[in-house]
């Protein structure tokens, strides 16, 4: 179970998302979320793996670590602190946020396995 914020984020079976604790940034929203693969919480936002591999995301966007709605072909994804991460599906890896220590910096990141389903 993920934890974002003063709180839990919790992917149900059927692809929904359910959020317990305090609600900061408006991060409850993510319990319109529907066809959710795989979530990730960061400090204070919540970031949601769609099942066709697109991306979407709640909460403080100071940032600009919520800005994943053109990512397309996600496999999986992470929220640090402040930034998110996803992996493509064909092995790289996107960033957006807060690029203080540099943890944004993936462009020259390639092969990156896969899971495996």
């Amino acid at each position: 179970m993920p934890f974002s914020g003063p709180g839990a984020i919790i992917l149900n079976t059927d692809g929904t998302v359910t959020w317990q604790g305090m609600n900061q940034n408006d991060i409850d929203k993510v319990r319109s979320w529907t066809d959710i693969a795989q979530v990730a919480g960061g400090l204070n936002h919540t970031v949601g793996l769609k099942k066709d591999g697109t991306v979407v995301a709640v909460g403080d966007n100071t940032y600009k670590q919520c800005e994943v709605k053109d990512w397309k072909d996600i496999v999986a994804i992470a929220a640090g602190w402040n930034h998110t991460v996803g992996l493509k599906k064909e092995g790289t890896i996107v960033a957006t946020g807060d690029n203080t220590h540099k943890q944004c910096e993936v462009s020259n990141w390639k092969d990156i396995a896969v899971p495996q389903n």
